[in-house]
């Protein structure tokens, strides 16, 4: 295994404009998420919500405990109708029996997630293989 991406945090409620790292920043998995959102034209922000701290409490954790480069890959808000889409399903959706999917739901920006996850996938596959940070916790 050369890394670990997790990839169960789609909100495919607004269009993606933007892309967290939520990991990627602590090695050189970083690179290749940069260059697949880059490729797609795709701005990479800081976590808007940094005290929900998603890196640390979801599946990718265990991986970078074991050494696997990891990293939790969402789409950021991309303005104010992502950010209330955000809010909206954390109140009300999330964990929760109404976790379904919506016929609202934009299946453009599922496939923009979907492509940007290839890319990186692809970029793992035929790049140098991550390596951690020195200023890493899991270095």
């Amino acid at each position: 295994m050369i890394a670990n991406l997790n990839l169960d945090q789609l909100l495919p409620a607004y269009p993606v404009g933007e892309l967290v790292l939520r990991g990627a920043e602590l090695s050189t998995l970083e690179d290749h998420v940069r260059a697949a959102a880059a490729e797609l034209a795709i701005a990479i922000v800081a976590d808007p919500v940094p005290e929900q701290n998603f890196f640390a409490r979801s599946d990718q954790l265990n991986f970078a405990r074991i050494g696997v480069p990891s990293a939790c890959l969402w789409q950021g808000f991309s303005g104010p109708r992502g950010e209330a889409a955000f809010k909206d399903f954390r109140a009300n959706r999330y964990h929760q029996p109404s976790d379904e999917w919506l016929p609202t739901y934009d299946w453009e920006a599922a496939a923009q997630m979907a492509r940007a996850e290839l890319l990186v996938g692809i970029s793992l596959l035929a790049g140098p293989r991550p390596k951690w940070k020195p200023d890493s916790p899991f270095h």
